[in-house]
């Protein structure tokens, strides 16, 4: 912890100094913008008026020699910083992007680390916050040395300043195409797939949506620069709102958890919203999934021995060869699931609803069904019934003469 705040205290100390030179650089173009001020208002003097006497030409001569070496010392300055926040923003760009295609597991339970630069190992919840404000201020920082860097440009113009040689040629037109897609491409494109990953949480991804939308607004406003810097905050906070007016209208559709063959043995997932979730394969295998939403979920051939489900909504989940012996099921709602070809054996049933359940060719041995609901149950038979219990509560299919024997007293 003390080597990560040690770090910290260094970017940081260097950050300071970077702020503190592009001050410095900010006073020193003022100044070169008076002096420029004031040799236009002379030479404007002297060809207005033909009977000024002009200055003397060394004089001018020393200011222009003086305007030209600084415009070009703060000029390749500012291309340096330029160059080096840029690759600061691309790097980080990259590992955030690399980093979030990590699997949907890493979102439950927050027990996965991701090895940050500098901060060290965060969650991955805290990387999900950190990663995209991380971002927007190296863009804003980014941003701000540009449009410096553009100041500094048109006075050299203006005062026929050359530009230092560069390693690669700026006016190259796949080198200028990439420099635009980096420059208004990429933070968006990050932004958006932040907002995707989190997706699944509906708040959570709605409130990193409407950032993304408001870092898109703002970089379509960019190239606009002959409106005003107050005309183009308006149009992007007018968008901003139209967006959001849409989220809330008609509602930002969540994503399901994507967790196929993910191994969540043992997961603390209590109470989780894991509705349409492609779980086939998983391992949940002792998982704590107490009031779970599981409904619609796809459970083929997932592994959920002793797994607590009690009060879980299984409705609608595709369960097809799950093996769910010994798992725990009290209240939970199974209603119109398919537990066709599933394993039941030693599962605990009691007030579970199966209405409508398809329990075809399913292994019922010694799975307790008291108080269970099976009135509209599919695919029942009665050899699957003799291996099973209940009791006087149990809601058996009727007309099909079905019968269940009552659990004894131990089990």
């Amino acid at each position: 912890m003390g080597r990560i705040k040690k770090k910290l205290a260094q970017r940081f100390e260097i950050l300071g100094r970077q702020v503190a030179d592009f001050i410095e650089r900010t006073k020193i173009l003022q100044r070169l913008q008076e002096a420029e001020a004031r040799l236009s208002t002379i030479l404007n003097q002297v060809k207005g008026d033909p009977s000024t006497k002009p200055r003397p030409v060394e004089r001018r001569r020393g200011l222009r020699k003086l305007s030209t070496d600084l415009i070009r010392k703060a000029r390749d300055d500012t291309a340096a910083q330029v160059s080096r926040i840029g690759l600061t923003f691309l790097g980080t760009a990259a590992f955030c992007l690399l980093s979030l295609l990590s699997p949907d597991s890493a979102l439950l339970g927050g027990s996965e680390k991701i090895n940050v630069p500098i901060a060290g190992p965060v969650s991955f919840f805290g990387f999900m916050l950190l990663g995209p404000a991380v971002l927007i201020v190296l863009r804003v920082y980014l941003q701000i040395y540009v449009e410096h860097s553009d100041r500094l440009d048109r006075l050299g113009r203006s005062v026929s300043v050359v530009r230092a040689p560069t390693l690669l040629p700026l006016q190259n037109p796949l080198i200028r195409l990439f420099s635009g897609l980096i420059f208004y491409l990429l933070l968006p494109v990050a932004m958006l797939l932040f907002a995707w990953k989190a997706a699944v949480f509906p708040a959570w991804g709605g409130g990193l949506f409407g950032v993304a939308i408001a870092v898109i607004a703002g970089h379509v406003m960019l190239p606009f620069r002959k409106f005003t810097w107050r005309s183009r905050v308006l149009l992007s906070a007018g968008g901003l709102i139209l967006t959001w007016g849409a989220i809330f209208g008609f509602g930002l559709l969540p994503r399901p958890f994507y967790l196929e063959r993910a191994n969540l043995s043992a997961q603390l997932l209590t109470w989780y919203d894991l509705t349409g979730a492609n779980l086939q394969y998983a391992n949940l295998s002792g998982a704590h999934l107490f009031g779970a939403d599981l409904s619609g979920a796809d459970l083929f051939d997932a592994d959920l021995r002793d797994a607590d489900l009690r009060r879980a909504d299984l409705g609608g989940a595709a369960l097809f060869d799950a093996n769910l012996s010994g798992a725990r099921l009290l209240g939970a709602d199974l209603s119109g699931a398919i537990l066709s070809g599933a394993d039941l054996t030693a599962a605990n049933l009691s007030g579970t609803n199966l209405s409508g359940t398809n329990l075809q060719y399913a292994n019922l041995r010694d799975a307790d069904l008291s108080f269970a609901d099976l009135s509209r149950a599919k695919g029942l038979t009665q050899k699957q019934l003799d291996e099973a219990c209940g009791d006087a509560d149990t809601k058996l299919p009727e007309g099909i003469g079905l019968t269940l024997k009552p659990c004894s007293t131990g089990q």
